[in-house]
């Protein structure tokens, strides 16, 4: 009996690896060649503090795979910086991240002062609006970092009115960032995706909880991800695979795997 190979055609949205300020597992190059091996189809790369897309397309050109990069909105380009969100898109983003780190979300989370927030009395950031603006324009994805549910729930409505078609919801299993079962449902109205992760901030493994969503919610606007690179996890290849397996052997479907890990992350990103 042929074993399948559940990472052939699989598109990975959500993914750290080195050059970082803090140690990765891999880098850009060593990933792409893992990869590809594994027979995927494209990633897209993440860091939490400077734009990915330079570094993708020499991977890219260098490896044969499709490697796309993006921004994430933290303090070292600025916040909501529209400026830098122009040069970003210019130079192919596929993603532009709300706040991860620099959220006053996850700021208050680790018991940290400050940070930034995407709302002002109420309504979208003068800066964050212009930006929604630029991602209903290109046509790319708006994903919510670590934003609160009640920011993720102003921005994605502000955003919808603007024309964005492209929404992810960052990893609701998390603990910064965990969404109730209700307000995922409340979410779904506005059409967006969830991308659940493979792991915890602990790296625990959070696939029991991501079951648990897709049964109640079910799969049709989910995107699974590892959100790997940290140096205490398995290569991409490795802890993918271990996901899909897990999620497989629970009542999940071929199917159904193959919509959350090729078809849904393929629109996303303009492959389909």
């Amino acid at each position: 009996m042929v074993e399948r190979n559940l990472l052939n055609g699989v598109i990975e949205l959500h993914v750290h690896p080195a050059p970082d300020i803090q140690p990765r597992k891999f880098t850009d190059m060593e990933l792409a060649e893992q990869m590809k091996e594994a027979q995927a189809a494209a990633v897209v790369l993440k860091s939490h503090t400077f734009p990915t897309m330079a570094r993708a397309e020499i991977v890219s050109r260098l490896t044969g795979f499709s490697v796309f990069g993006s921004i994430t909105l933290n303090d070292e380009v600025g916040g909501f910086n529209p400026a830098a969100v122009e040069a970003a898109l210019n130079l192919g983003a596929k993603t532009v991240w709300m706040p991860t780190k620099s959220a006053a979300n996850h700021r208050k989370y680790f018991n940290l002062p400050g940070g930034l927030h995407a709302l002002k009395d109420g309504k979208v950031d003068n800066g964050l609006d212009s930006i929604l603006h630029m991602i209903a324009d290109r046509d790319v994805i708006l994903s919510t970092g670590h934003l609160s549910f009640e920011e993720q729930r102003v921005v994605i409505e502000r955003a919808r009115d603007l024309g964005v078609k492209k929404i992810v919801i960052d990893h609701p299993e998390l603990a910064l960032t965990r969404l109730t079962v209700w307000q995922q449902r409340y979410l779904q109205i506005f059409g967006v995706y969830f991308l659940r992760c493979a792991v915890y901030l602990d790296l625990s493994r959070s696939y029991a909880d991501v079951l648990k969503n897709l049964t109640e919610l079910g799969c049709s606007d989910t995107v699974l991800s590892t959100d790997c690179g940290n140096t205490g996890l398995p290569s991409w290849p490795g802890l993918m695979e271990e996901y899909l397996q897990y999620l497989l052997g629970h009542g999940v479907t071929e199917e159904e795997l193959n919509l959350m890990t090729k078809v849904n992350p393929a629109q996303l990103i303009n492959l389909l």
